[in-house]
């Protein structure tokens, strides 16, 4: 992943920093199976999240761990989307809360990174697995729905807001 100023990489175990020139400033090993990672809008921070429910929240200035957040008990299979708000205020995940077929959309409060809302954690049918916002900040959803039997009946996309999904197409 990078943005202007960095670029970092992730091999599973360590989180690598570099700067625009390719040289090395730092690497972390704070998070286990961690393989993505996404940059702040405002380019401060970076999370780097990993398969097994735990993300880490890093500054670029200086550069070090802020938070590590250990998301659900579900450990494994936690590979679905997430986000930061456009101004910065919010970070949204997509996580497997009671099982690895059951999704819930957690929003973060960036100051402290506690969750202040979570969406979806009792709905066994709606299955979000990416959220992505566009140019103007607006949230889109995408995922599945399983009919009452469990097997998947459609895909959908929607818009996400505080209120939680809206507009639902599938």
């Amino acid at each position: 992943t990078s943005n202007v100023n960095y670029s970092v990489g992730c091999t599973g175990g360590t989180v690598y920093i570099y700067d625009c020139d390719g040289t090395e400033l730092a690497k972390f090993k704070d998070i286990p199976s961690v393989y993505s990672s996404v940059f702040s809008p405002d380019g401060n921070l970076f999370v780097a999240r990993s398969t097994r429910a735990y993300f880490g929240v890093y500054s670029l200035n200086p550069l070090n761990l802020k938070h590590k957040v250990r998301f659900s008990n579900v450990d494994g299979s936690q590979d679905d989307g997430y986000t930061f708000s456009k101004d910065n205020a919010y970070f949204y995940n997509i996580e497997r809360q009671q099982s690895s077929t059951n999704h819930a959309i957690s929003v973060y409060d960036t100051s402290t990174f506690h969750r202040v809302a979570m969406f979806l954690e009792h709905d066994n049918q709606t299955e979000p697995c990416y959220i992505e916002s566009n140019k103007d900040g607006q949230l889109f959803v995408l995922g599945f729905l399983r009919g009452k039997n469990g097997v998947i009946s459609n895909g959908f996309v929607s818009k996400f807001d505080h209120n939680g999904l809206k507009d639902l197409c599938d």
